[in-house]
């Protein structure tokens, strides 16, 4: 081996040593519970993190066991023990009290090497013990107890302390069977709330609540002083203070956070540890490995399978808690040769709880179930346990087309224009043209061998100048599609409209000038036939909208002429607009068609009978109106006479 790759060896193994080095860093953590919840931070408030836990109504109480990696706590409203590992993916109910309205957790101790948990039961004042496993049920004091409160356990010596908080408050001990029972501290004059064990030091904590200090005493009995007094900090009712290295570290219940000061000397500061914590009750200092708090996302949740097409589906999600780093998703497929991913790396964002992502390339008429997962660089993917698998199938039919339109649309045929979807299989479009005047409607099937590109079909034996709806449909072997495109409206080329107005607008006695409005360009022809001959051009010319006139001169004094315009396209010529004049000496008589300036038309003729019929029938009912209150008032002028001559006439 050459000097290189001696050197490049020992560079591999150096950095191999060092990743061990750093992989098992001791770390120092917190752990403290809020009633609903269980947290951990580092001892700078850093990394705080609230265990994804569940079925948690009122934890207090909060214990670690060094071996397994995993926290103990009691919930004083279950009257259960639990316990989880470090990221709260195995949590499990270790004991249920035989609940009465007496039972009441204060306080949790573990002998993590004799693998049993003691607590106090405030409810019948006795301590007790059962082991990890929930078997093992004693109870080991139980007489001449007050109120006991704060557990602290000496496993290497053998000993269990606890703070009798009743009317004679003390500090005692007994060996872990429940033997050697013996007075460490007389607190008769203090009022204490909270007990700490430094086994290192072998040395006993305590707060007094009359005058809101700290205490410190010897576990033999001896050395008891005071470490803080309230000129140093206010200590108000302390529940639970923890131990480790130089300092003490407890909850500050009315501050809500938690706070911690040297353990030795005479400390003059408090240092704020973690604030912002609603109803903190019991915080732990305990030591761990780096890797015990590195933990894998939270799985997503709220899953949702939404749009399922034949060949594709939409996916939505809620990231799971991140544990303050970056994550990414992976989206599995359970098929027949079992779970493999489909899309393998979908980056998170801070600002984005929520995820979309469509999943495609899928078989149709096909049963899939479908996960997702979340990773980080620490620890992987999450647990298969915490997965929500979602079932569905893929449609067997296809996807309605899209981008639909109608081209080169003419007098008698139409093209349709659309995209339909990709498939490996032979689909059928039926495309159905609606006449919207009779209702009648034409069907076309188009056989797509391919679907690749714009498809277009032709539709034949249209009428003209006349509104269709188009629709259309898909169909494969799996079946049809229940839906249809929406319809889609056009009209059919035609001749063009007759012209709104055809008229004389002026005459002379051997000219006369006709007059017309056209609203589209087309080409317009005028012809003429006198006397009923036959018709000859007279004017043709290609003009656009607006009106237009002509003027004819060599009329004679008698005769009949008859004027036909007739508008053209491409398709064909409109002629239905035709004008006839007959000329009587110096009369004009319009034979048909519309009417010159100066004559009456059919129209005009009609409105005048109108007229005149309307007026005839309110004039009748004037007559019959006046003619009633005549008779009204010669029958009252009769009785007004027979009442003032006082009897009845012989003769009216």
């Amino acid at each position: 081996m050459g000097k290189h790759g001696f050197l490049w060896s020992i560079s591999c193994i150096l950095i191999f040593i060092l990743a061990l080095v750093r992989f098992g860093e001791g770390v120092d953590i917190l752990i403290f519970a809020d009633g609903v919840s269980i947290h951990r931070s580092l001892l700078d408030g850093s990394q705080h993190h609230i265990l994804p836990l569940n079925h948690i109504q009122k934890a207090k109480f909060v214990e670690f066991d060094p071996q397994s990696k995993q926290i103990y706590w009691s919930d004083v409203q279950t009257r259960e023990i639990w316990r989880t590992d470090m990221c709260g993916e195995e949590q499990q109910r270790v004991y249920t009290v035989n609940a009465t309205a007496y039972t009441y957790f204060i306080s949790l101790a573990l002998d993590y090497d004799a693998r049993k948990i003691y607590w106090t039961n405030t409810g019948y004042d006795t301590i007790e013990r059962l082991n990890f496993d929930g078997s093992g049920h004693v109870e080991i004091v139980s007489e001449q107890i007050g109120s006991p409160k704060d557990l602290e356990i000496d496993i290497d010596n053998g000993f269990l302390y606890w703070l009798d908080g009743g009317t004679r408050p003390k500090i005692e001990r007994c060996k872990l069977d429940g033997s050697g029972r013996t007075l460490i501290f007389d607190l008769r004059d203090q009022y204490p709330s909270a007990l700490a064990l430094d086994v290192e030091g072998q040395t006993l904590f305590w707060n007094d609540g009359n005058d809101q200090s700290v205490w410190l005493g010897n576990t033999d009995g001896t050395g008891k002083r005071q470490l803080a007094s309230s000129t140093v900090h206010s200590f108000p009712n302390m529940i639970g203070i923890s131990v480790l290295d130089g300092y003490l570290y407890w909850e500050s219940l009315v501050n809500k956070r938690i706070e911690r000061m040297a353990k030795s000397g005479s400390p003059s500061e408090v240092e704020i540890v973690v604030k912002g914590v609603k109803d903190v009750v019991e915080v732990k200092a305990v030591k761990v490995d780096s890797s015990d708090i590195q933990c894998a996302p939270g799985a997503p949740t709220n899953i949702r399978v939404n749009d399922v097409t034949n060949t594709s589906v939409i996916l939505t999600w809620t990231a799971g808690y991140n544990w303050g780093t970056s994550q990414r998703f992976r989206i599995d497929l359970n098929t027949s040769l079992g779970w493999r991913p489909v899309v393998s790396s979908i980056l998170s964002s801070e600002q984005q709880q929520d995820y979309s992502r469509k999943v495609t390339d899928l078989d149709p008429n096909r049963d899939y179930q479908i996960r997702i997962k979340a990773c980080n660089s620490a620890k992987g993917c999450n647990k298969d346990k915490f997965d929500e698998v979602l079932a569905f199938k893929t449609k067997g039919y296809p996807d309605l087309p899209t981008g639909i339109r109608v081209v080169k649309v003419s007098n008698s045929s139409a093209e349709v224009e659309f995209s339909a979807e990709s498939m490996n299989i032979q689909q059928d479009v039926i495309i159905n043209i609606l006449n919207e005047a009779d209702l009648s409607s034409i069907e076309v099937l188009l056989t797509l061998s391919s679907t690749e590109g714009t498809q277009r079909a032709e539709i034949r034996s249209l009428q003209p100048k006349t509104e269709y709806s188009v629709t259309l449909k898909v169909c494969n072997i799996f079946g049809c599609n229940p839906k249809q495109t929406t319809p889609l409206t056009f009209v059919t080329e035609g001749v063009p409209e007759k012209p709104e107005m055809f008229k004389v607008t002026n005459k002379t006695s051997d000219s006369v000038t006709l007059t017309w409005r056209v609203t589209s360009g087309s080409m317009h022809r005028l012809h003429l036939a006198e006397n009923n001959g036959n018709w000859s051009l007279l004017y043709s010319n290609t003009v656009g909208e607006g009106l237009q006139d002509f003027t004819y001169r060599g009329l004679e004094e008698e005769g009949v002429y008859s004027f036909r315009l007739s508008v053209c396209n491409v398709y064909g010529c409109n002629s239905q607009s035709v004008l006839t004049l007959t000329l009587s000496g110096h009369d004009v008589d319009s034979g048909g068609g519309d009417r010159g300036a100066g004559f009456l038309t059919g129209q005009q003729l009609l409105i005048i009978i109108i007229v005149g019929v309307v007026v005839g029938v309110f004039i009748l009912i004037v007559c019959l109106i006046l003619i009633i209150k005549c008779a009204v008032r010669n029958k009252l002028t009769k009785d007004d006479y027979m009442h003032v001559r006082g009897r009845k006439p012989a003769h009216v």
